[in-house]
């Protein structure tokens, strides 16, 4: 079973933001000593919660993309299903 991440919260000004944005950059882990242990950190970004509201605004903003890029609808789906019944087991090289 996972265990579910504890947040804490911090100012966007401190020492620890500032240490935190820099090794989520460097994308490397850091090890913070309280003088008693150390600590390994992995500072990677999460993304906020997942906003229900703000996904359907955004499926509405791209809706007729395709469509006003000049793609052929029935082409794309009969593309689609002719890749998806070839039975492959991992994608083609190109």
């Amino acid at each position: 079973m996972n265990a579910q991440p504890r947040d804490y919260k911090v100012s966007p000004d401190s020492e620890t933001a500032r240490l935190l944005k820099e090794a989520a950059a460097s994308r490397a882990p850091i090890r913070v000593d309280t003088g008693e242990t150390v600590y390994r950190v992995d500072a990677a970004e999460t993304r906020k919660p997942y906003d229900p509201e703000r996904m359907i605004q955004a499926i509405y903003a791209t809706a007729g993309a395709l469509k006003r890029a000049g793609v052929d609808a029935e082409q794309l789906e009969r593309d689609i299903y002719d890749d998806r019944t070839q039975h492959r087991r991992s994608r083609p090289a190109e």
